[in-house]
């Protein structure tokens, strides 16, 4: 049996996945993944992170190694590192940290769709495979950080907008709502002047 690197039709054995995938950490998921920095990637974009995802999927009795590269469309400087946020639509997105030295911490599974540094960590927009929500990020090493559900959205964002006042304008599905640099979110009702 081989593996298939799909990229670069490089094949491999199943020893030699075998020691790759005990060379990382594999997440327990739907599938199994591994995310490795590219210096190359992110130079080619000229953006300050970018990686590759190399996923086991099991298909009857053949399993495949298929690898993605991706260029995180969020991305803001931290005193650890890098943090991204990628939104896939139905492929899924990651929130991670990366630092200096291209190491790579999963923090969670979540479609990014923005990033703010607030007075007490970073506010992610972010959807999970059944909702949407504010998360905030607490930052206290690489290894060492919080993350919790502070509030839930009406739906899935569409667009986030910071405001002059600091205060952060999100469009749903559903309607608009405000998140204020106070830490409250209260939905807002638009009227058009006629």
């Amino acid at each position: 049996m081989e593996f298939r690197e799909a990229h670069n039709e490089k094949k491999l054995t199943i020893e030699n996945a075998r020691q790759k995938r005990s060379s990382f950490p594999f997440r327990i998921m739907p599938y199994s993944f591994n995310l490795k920095y590219s210096k190359e990637l992110a130079f080619k974009n000229n953006v300050p992170a970018a990686y590759d995802k190399i996923q086991i999927h099991n298909n009857e009795d053949k399993a495949e190694l298929i690898t993605t590269s991706i260029v995180p469309s969020v991305q803001i400087d931290t005193n650890l590192g890098i943090l991204t946020g990628d939104n896939r639509g139905e492929w899924g997105g990651e929130l991670l940290l990366i630092d200096q030295d291209g190491n790579i911490e999963f923090i969670l599974d979540l479609k990014v769709h923005d990033i703010y540094q607030v007075s007490n960590g970073y506010l992610i927009v972010g959807t999970t495979l059944f909702e949407s929500g504010l998360y905030l990020l607490k930052l206290n090493s690489p290894a060492n950080y919080q993350i919790k559900k502070v509030f839930g959205l009406l739906s899935s964002p569409r667009r986030v907008s910071k405001l002059a006042n600091g205060d952060l304008l999100i469009n749903t599905d559903l309607g608009l709502q405000l998140y204020t640099k106070q830490g409250y979110l209260k939905n807002v009702a638009c009227e058009l002047e006629s």
